[in-house]
């Protein structure tokens, strides 16, 4: 399980080509690692980086000074929980599910600030934080804890991604049966 990644950086593109020629730029103005590059339905691009956090900074700043007309949604995070990374890379294993809490978005920047937003808020576990295609441009957050953090967890991620009008939905699901578990993390 991969938690070395503490700084993020991520820049959701409106059209392929303006996040191809984004991309260039990031890496070309600090030396961070692309974590993902991917094209998404609708048509929308997503780069995720992690380095260390001037570097990061600096690389979301020089695509969004350069081009600045294709960002659909930008998210830094230099602070990010030790959980974010392993559920967005699926790198989690094994688990016992307790509560599950879902959340989902119509952005992947705004899922993945509600999965650390619930992880710094709640005793959780952060699951899978799942994007790509087939998913219209939207991003689920699933995590699992005690109902009571659940809850908590879900309430503080929601009210994040409601604030930038991206919430889809948002749901708990207590005890989830032992035959669905596998569903329900991968």
């Amino acid at each position: 399980m991969r938690t070395d990644i503490t700084v993020l950086g991520v820049q959701e593109y409106t059209a392929i080509a303006d996040g191809l020629v984004a991309l260039d730029l990031m890496v070309k103005e600090a030396p961070v690692e692309v974590l993902s590059c991917v094209t998404v339905t609708p048509g929308k691009y997503i780069i995720i980086i992690t380095g260390d956090e001037a570097s990061v900074d600096a690389s979301l700043k020089r695509a969004r000074r350069e081009f600045p007309q294709g960002i659909m949604e930008e998210l830094f995070i230099p602070h990010l929980h030790t959980g974010v990374g392993p559920a967005l890379l699926g790198e989690i294993g094994a688990v016992e599910l307790d509560a599950l809490g879902v959340i989902e978005s119509f952005s992947v920047a705004a899922g993945i600030e509600a999965a650390d937003v619930c992880a710094k808020r709640a005793d959780v576990r952060l699951l899978k934080i799942g994007f790509g295609s087939g998913m219209g441009g939207k991003a689920t957050v699933r995590f699992t804890g005690r109902i009571g953090e659940v809850q908590a967890a879900l309430e503080a991620g929601k009210a994040v991604v409601e604030a930038k009008g991206r919430l889809c939905r948002s749901i708990i699901i207590p005890r989830p049966h032992g035959d669905i578990e596998s569903f329900l993390v991968g």
